[in-house]
C-alpha cells in the first residue's frame, strides 16, 4: 500500500509546539482516489492511536449528517480522548464529505470497500513513529466494519463497539421497523428478503424511496452478509463493547449478544442514559422529541462514562503483535 504524506508522530508534535494546534489534516491514497481524515493529538507523547468508524449513511468525520444530525459527536469523542493521552483519526468515508471523489458512484459501493478503507488506515496509522497500539472504535454500523477490518491487519490492538448492532444489518432494519404501521413492515419484509437473497427491487414504494432506493441495494445486499456477533466470536484481540440505554436505535440486547459471542473475559459497558449519538439523554422513553435532542446538540459533550471506558480499554491493551 501506498504512503501518503500523513504526518509522522513527531512532525505533527512539532507542529503542535509550534502552532499551539491539536489536530492536522490526514490522507489516505486508495486505487479510486484519496479519503481525508482529522489526525488528534494529546499534547504529551502518545503510543495508542483510536481510528474513529462513522455510522451508517453520509455520516461525515465529525458525526454530522445532512439528514439532520449535527452532534458532533466524534469530533468531541476525539478531544475527550486528547485530554486523557491518546490520540484518534477520524475520517470521511469515501462518498462523503471532502473524501467524495473517492466514490465512483453510489451503486458501486459496497461494505467490503468501507472495510478495506478501515484497514488500510489502521496499518497507515501503525507504520508511524509512536503509534505502537492501534485500536478501531466504530459507531453503530461502523462497529461491524471495525470487526471485520480487526481481522485484516495484524497491527490492531484491540476493538471498541459504540452502540454497534449485534446482529446483521438486514435484521436491524427488521427490529427498527417494528413500530411503523403494519403495511410498511409489510412492505419492507418482502423487500429485505429479496436484498438478502441478492436480488434488487426495481419498483420502491415512494414512502420508502429514501431508504431502499435503487441506488443504495447493491450497498445493502454486501452489508447484509456481514454477521457481527460471529465476526466478534473469531476476533483475536481484544474486544471493549459499549451501549447506552437510552438509545432508540440500537438496544442493549445488541451489546448482550456481541459480548457473549466474544471470548470470555471480554468488557461490556452499558451507560445509562447513553444515546445513539453518544451523549447523556435525560426524556422518558414516550418523548420522542427529547430522546432525540441530542441529536443537533453540537455544543454537549459525549458521555463522560464512554470516554472513561475506552481510555482504560486503550490503557490496557498490548502492543499488536
Amino acid at each position: 500500500m501506498k504512503k501518503s504524506f500523513f504526518l509522522s508522530i513527531a512532525a505533527a508534535c512539532a507542529v503542535l509546539t509550534a502552532a499551539g494546534q491539536r489536530s492536522r489534516e490526514a490522507v489516505l491514497d486508495t486505487p479510486t482516489g484519496k479519503i481525508y481524515g482529522t489526525l488528534t493529538l494529546p499534547e504529551t507523547e502518545c503510543t495508542t492511536a483510536v481510528l474513529l468508524i462513522a455510522g451508517s449513511g453520509p455520516t461525515d468525520r465529525n458525526g454530522n449528517n445532512p439528514a439532520g444530525i449535527t452532534a458532533n459527536s466524534y469530533a468531541i469523542l476525539a478531544d475527550s480522548l486528547a485530554a486523557r493521552g491518546i490520540a484518534s483519526l477520524r475520517y470521511d468515508k469515501r462518498g462523503i464529505g471532502a473524501s467524495a471523489p473517492a466514490m465512483t458512484s453510489e451503486s458501486d459501493i459496497r461494505m467490503e470497500h468501507y472495510i478495506e478503507d478501515a484497514a488500510a488506515w489502521a496499518s497507515q496509522l501503525a507504520s508511524q513513529e509512536g503509534f505502537a497500539r492501534v485500536v478501531l472504535a466504530g459507531h453503530s454500523e461502523g462497529a461491524i466494519i471495525a470487526l471485520y477490518a480487526a481481522g485484516r491487519e495484524k497491527c490492531v490492538a484491540g476493538v471498541a463497539t459504540l452502540a454497534g448492532p449485534g446482529y446483521d444489518m438486514a435484521d436491524l432494519l427488521l427490529m427498527q421497523l417494528a413500530s411503523t404501521p403494519l403495511d410498511i413492515q409489510l412492505q419492507c419484509t418482502g423487500i429485505i428478503a429479496s436484498l438478502r437473497a441478492g436480488q434488487t427491487v426495481p419498483h420502491v414504494p415512494q414512502a420508502l424511496y429514501a431508504l431502499f432506493r435503487p441506488e443504495v441495494q447493491p450497498y445493502l445486499i454486501s452489508s447484509f452478509r456481514y454477521d457481527p456477533a460471529a465476526e466478534a466470536a473469531r476476533l483475536q484481540v481484544p474486544l471493549l463493547v459499549i451501549q447506552g440505554t437510552a438509545d432508540i436505535q440500537v438496544g442493549t440486547d445488541s451489546a448482550d449478544r456481541l459480548a457473549s459471542a466474544a471470548r470470555p473475559g471480554t468488557e461490556k459497558v452499558i451507560v445509562e442514559g447513553m444515546d445513539h449519538v453518544l451523549k447523556l439523554c435525560t426524556a422518558d422513553p414516550g418523548d420522542r422529541a427529547g430522546l432525540l435532542a441530542n441529536y443537533t446538540a453540537p455544543m454537549r459533550p459525549v458521555a463522560g462514562e464512554l470516554v472513561a471506558a475506552l481510555a482504560r480499554f486503550c490503557d490496557t491493551l498490548q502492543p499488536a503483535r
